[in-house]
């Protein structure tokens, strides 16, 4: 059986591995895909942890299904998550502000955020990623990225809300991360999360975790290669 742990921690190294992070010098702390990617921070604390699961709630309410309380609700939950939330928002809206970034489309990033405050509105979804964005975003500001700064001070000015979804797509474009890549992280780490915090709520076995954790990887893999067919990184 994969470590999920060990996985989350490989990732992370591999993500990062890959860009060449010599362009800027930030604190240790500064840039964690980790902090982002993922639906709401308590879904990484301990199982069975009041918060996780008032949070596994919230979301499930967003999706429109209850509190998955066995191995089948648990399967439908994931299965309504990722087709209501993961591949129609979430993917595509980190696609488009990577792309904004590497344009320097400032104005275009801000107008997503906007968009995305009209398509998601102001539950616990909402707040949630909108904290964790901005707290982030704080973390980078001795960053030079020219987008990630006029991003910034778009937020700090009240002209945007500063998304997490599109402060990691921001991220990836500053590095000069794969987006493909980037997107495979964001959705592992999510569903991940997602069922380790369905697990303690249902009080599912190892066997099962593992075997709904498979299950994720094939219809995720296809929807990020139908999202970026044949991708081409955006130019400058």
């Amino acid at each position: 059986m994969i470590c999920l742990e060990a996985f989350a921690a490989y990732s992370v190294v591999r993500l990062f591995s890959e860009a060449e992070m010599n362009r800027t010098t930030l604190p240790a702390e500064a840039v964690s895909t980790e902090d982002l990617a993922g639906d709401v921070a308590p879904f990484s604390q301990a199982l069975g942890d009041p918060e996780a699961m008032a949070s596994l709630a919230a979301l499930a309410q967003w999706v429109n299904w209850p509190m998955p309380v066995s191995t089948p609700g648990v399967r439908g939950f994931l299965t309504r998550y990722r087709d209501r939330m993961l591949v129609p928002v979430e993917l595509p809206v980190i696609q488009k502000a990577y792309n904004h970034a590497l344009r320097g489309e400032v104005r275009e990033l801000a107008e997503l955020d906007r968009n995305l405050r009209e398509r998601l509105g102001d539950g616990a979804f909402a707040m949630e990623s909108q904290r964790k964005g901005r707290l982030q975003l704080r973390r980078l500001r001795p960053m030079r990225d020219r987008s990630l700064q006029r991003y910034l001070k778009a937020v700090e000015s009240g002209e945007a809300a500063g998304w997490h979804l599109i402060v990691f797509g921001i991220l990836l474009a500053a590095f000069s991360l794969p987006l493909r890549q980037g997107l495979a992280h964001y959705a592992a780490k999510n569903q991940r999360g997602l069922l380790e915090a369905a697990s303690g709520a249902a009080a599912l076995s190892c066997e099962d975790r593992e075997t709904l954790r498979l299950e994720c990887e094939g219809p995720t893999a296809i929807a990020i290669h139908d999202l970026l067919p044949g991708f081409q990184p955006a130019t400058v």
